[in-house]
């Protein structure tokens, strides 16, 4: 089993609410923000200003009783202004749980008090209801289940945080629990946050100390162990008999001194690098032997856990990555050989429990060299979402070469975590689509993507005008591996400004093709984030207004994030009303109207509705989409390119 050490006091992050670190609030002090810790989120509340229209005054925060809780309070640890807030809802399966001693011998009633949280103030939701279980202690730790029931709890509004709004609870178990006078109990609530938005989360509030210590299960297992997170404080509720004052007693675990160890309590560490369940002997914090870069350690294909306690900072820091210069430290260094032309991809997003980063380092040979040496290929701080702020990273590999591999933490944050790496092929090139060589009876059906595919000189690419058609590339990696499909503008005599504009694929679609069948195609979108998914095998028709009559793209197979692309294969779309020949023909004539009536018409023997299918239902100057339907605007678009009118509409410019 891995120990648990955690780093506390050293960063903080209002992370769902899209700010990264507290610096970027004026308005948040050291004991205020949306924390998280080991890769799950917390609210770190402390004094500070609150919204104007929330409970509390401009500059006042309050919690406090709020009216339904009439507990005494030697059965509470009653809500305080700083603390941490741990997340505790069953729709995440992390949960968070508390110890106590009780004097008396039966809990009937419960008060508890509690935030919710989705990058602001979401909830309760009109069916909102909580899950309250009592464990009997096992040595430490949460052990048999002694009562696990759901509650409706009567709330109220008692303070606010930043705006933030807490809520007190009361609740009358439906069976009263047995419990041994003096004798050491855990208490878990969560919340399932039924009826409110689904990113909407419930975060226990802080209670003033007992011992200082609760437990939070940010594996989500469904077990409480020495892996859990441990938070130096407790958390608010009341039950309905007297607790001692400091719970089940003072807890004790190994303190790193960096060197050396000593037992002591979490709040006592003077270094913060503290394991709970832990001893001295062996010492559980020695420097690692690749905390300088020259002492990096090979690493391969798969898992490999790692520890950053009592490391140093050897490489570059502050470190532009991701948003710009950060101070990263605090690192360890791994060499590894790669085993793939490809993609290499280095990620922490399982079991790291703090704020990590990885930086991949190369001389684009098979020698390592640790920087400055050699050249950084990519670096990476808080991409493994939803929820955490563990790094992965992708970038491009080729067989053989050294990769020097550099894990730390954000502001020196240490902690552990494990290390996945896999490298992978480069998903395989698009191929030609349906078209296939028109005027030249030496090559006719030949499959092409322009003229210069035709053997024959002067043979044109029947080409479509409006559709790029292609056979997307299967993943190359092992398994159906999503892929997306980046489409990128060559040459656009029409508008040649919009040379060098990117779109990706959107969500595979039907297309239908009576009286034939159904054909698949897929939007072009304007975005960021590539449509990665498995494409079905066969031709796939992109359509959209960056289509236009008479250009050239580059097609592209990329990963998921777009990062890592295929070879491009490049498709021209023919001229405009052409549909019977293609690109490099002569001018659309009479057999090009009546293809599109027949289609109209549904005879078996029309073109297919890619290659008639010209345009949407927008008017002449304003952007337009194919819409898979054939009818008299198509006819009518035809009939003007045959007398010479040129392709009216515009292509809108992708932000």
């Amino acid at each position: 089993m891995r120990s648990n050490t955690v780093r506390f006091g050293v960063v903080m992050w209002l992370f769902a609410a899209g700010l990264s670190r507290a610096s970027d609030v004026a308005t948040v002090n050291p004991h205020r923000g949306y924390l998280t810790k080991g890769g799950t989120p917390v609210l770190a509340i402390g004094p500070a200003s609150v919204a104007p229209d929330s409970a509390a005054s401009e500059n006042e925060a309050v919690s406090v009783r709020g009216g339904v809780c009439m507990l005494d309070e030697a059965g509470c640890h009653d809500p305080i202004e700083a603390g941490i807030a741990p997340l505790s809802d069953l729709s995440t399966g992390v949960r968070a749980v508390d110890d106590f001693s009780p004097t008396g011998t039966l809990i009937s009633e419960v008060c508890w008090w509690g935030i919710y949280f989705d990058g602001g103030d979401c909830g309760p939701g009109p069916g909102d209801d909580f899950q309250i279980t009592v464990y009997d202690d096992a040595g430490g730790l949460p052990g048999v289940s002694l009562s696990s029931q759901s509650v409706i709890a009567t709330q109220v509004i008692s303070g606010a945080f930043l705006g933030l709004l807490e809520f007190e609870f009361t609740a009358t178990l439906p069976t009263a629990v047995d419990v041994a006078s003096d004798g050491c109990y855990w208490i878990e609530i969560t919340n399932n946050t039924t009826g409110a938005p689904d990113t909407c989360n419930w975060f226990w509030s802080p209670g003033a100390a007992g011992n200082s210590f609760s437990l939070h299960d940010i594996e989500a297992d469904g077990v409480y162990d020495y892996s859990d997170q441990v938070r130096d404080n407790d958390l608010a509720f009341c039950v309905d008999t007297p607790i001692a004052a400091d719970d089940c007693g003072v807890v004790l675990g190994s303190c790193c001194l960096c060197p050396g160890c000593a037992l002591s309590t979490m709040a006592l560490c003077p270094t913060g690098l503290w394991q709970y369940g832990g001893t001295c002997t062996p010492s559980p914090c020695p420097t690692p032997a690749n905390d300088p870069c020259m002492g990096a350690l090979p690493i391969v294909d798969g898992i490999t856990e790692f520890d950053t306690f009592c490391t140093t900072t050897d490489g570059p820091s502050p470190l532009f990555c991701d948003v710009g210069d950060e101070p990263y430290g605090s690192d360890i260094w791994y060499t590894y050989t790669a085993t793939c032309d490809g993609l290499l991809t280095v990620s922490l997003c399982d079991n790291t429990n703090f704020d990590a980063f990885v930086a991949i380092h190369s001389t684009g040979t098979t020698a390592c060299a640790c920087p400055p040496a050699g050249f950084m290929e990519g670096c990476a701080d808080e991409s493994c979402l939803p929820i955490g702020l563990a790094p992965s990273l992708t970038v491009s590999a080729t067989f053989g070469d050294c990769y020097t591999i550099r894990v730390g933490g954000w502001d020196g944050a240490q902690g552990i975590g494990e290390i996945s790496i896999t490298c992978g092929s480069l998903p395989n090139p698009p191929t030609a689509g349906d078209n296939t060589c028109q005027t030249s009876a030496a090559d006719l059906g030949t499959p092409c993507n322009t003229n210069a595919d035709c053997p024959v000189a002067g043979s044109a690419c029947g080409s479509k005008s409006r559709y790029l058609s292609i056979t997307p590339g299967l993943a190359a990696v092992a398994g159906d591996t999503p892929t997306s499909i980046q489409v990128q503008i060559v040459s656009m005599p029409q508008f040649p400004s919009m040379v060098g504009d990117i779109y990706y694929a959107g969500v595979e679609q039907s297309i239908p093709n009576a009286p034939n069948p159904a054909l698949r195609g897929a939007p072009l979108q304007c975005t960021t984030t590539p449509n990665a998914q498995i494409w079905t095998e066969g031709v796939l028709h992109v359509f959209g207004p960056p289509i236009v009559p008479g250009s050239l793209y580059n097609v592209r197979m990329c990963d998921a994030s777009g990062t890592s692309c295929s070879n491009p294969l490049l498709v021209a779309t023919g001229k405009w009303g052409d549909v019977v020949r293609g690109f490099g023909s002569g001018q659309p004539n009479f057999t090009d109207v009546s293809s599109i009536v027949q289609k109209f018409t549904q005879q078996a023997s029309a073109p297919s509705m890619p290659r008639v299918d010209l345009v949407g239902t927008s008017g002449p100057g304003t952007p337009n989409t194919p819409n898979q339907v054939v009818n008299f605007t198509d006819v009518a678009a035809d009939v003007n390119a045959f007398a010479g009118f040129p392709y009216p509409y515009t292509v809108p410019a992708c932000p």
